[in-house]
């Protein structure tokens, strides 16, 4: 089975590090974090992100957290780094105590992340699950020129999901410190 072609899109959105939640995410107003874009867009909708550093804030759980969003086959929800430019999702300052995700989409479809790179999620006892960019009980997910790196634990996981692409990705430097047993523990 090939992935799913990218037809004709829905709206275009925008995000920047100079953007606001309350604009309307247009390329001359665009939002700000990155939760924003992924909660907004629907089946055949493009958000493009800009280059630079965003930074979660030390209070999340989550980078970005989606629960049962859906494109379709012919329709994805396209999530993309602005062309020739490169958006960073930094984790560093989350400090949750049960567990820590850059990204995590659970029962979602047809989602088409690319371009995007995903660091800093750190495990800081051996009970907090910590995961760069994870999927749960989803399908149709596409992951292109993703990146997950400096993480406590897997740069990449997925969790009861099918038809998943992995194109042209890096995970690097994520090592599980804290979990006993081998070296690098659950880290990829």
């Amino acid at each position: 089975t090939t992935p799913p072609p990218v037809t004709s899109p829905g709206t275009y959105y925008y995000v920047a590090t100079d953007g606001n939640d309350k604009n309307p995410g247009t390329l001359n107003q665009p939002w700000a974090p990155w939760q924003k874009a992924f909660s907004k867009a629907a089946a055949g909708d493009t958000v493009f992100i800009r280059g630079g550093n965003y930074l979660a804030t030390k209070e999340d759980e989550f980078g970005v957290f989606v629960e049962n969003k859906a494109g379709t086959y012919g329709a994805p929800i396209c999530i993309f780094a602005f062309p020739g430019e490169y958006p960073v999702l930094d984790c560093s300052q989350m400090n949750n105590s049960t567990s820590q995700y850059g990204i995590l989409l659970k029962k979602c479809r047809y989602l088409h992340l690319k371009g995007l790179t995903v660091t800093g999620v750190k495990q800081t006892t051996s009970d907090v699950e910590s995961n760069g960019i994870g999927i749960e009980d989803s399908r149709g997910i596409i992951f292109e020129h993703c990146v997950s790196h400096g993480n406590g634990g897997p740069g990449f996981f997925a969790f009861q999901s099918d038809t998943v692409y992995y194109i042209n990705c890096d995970a690097y430097d994520n090592f599980d410190a804290l979990s006993g047993g081998y070296s690098g523990g659950q880290a990829d």
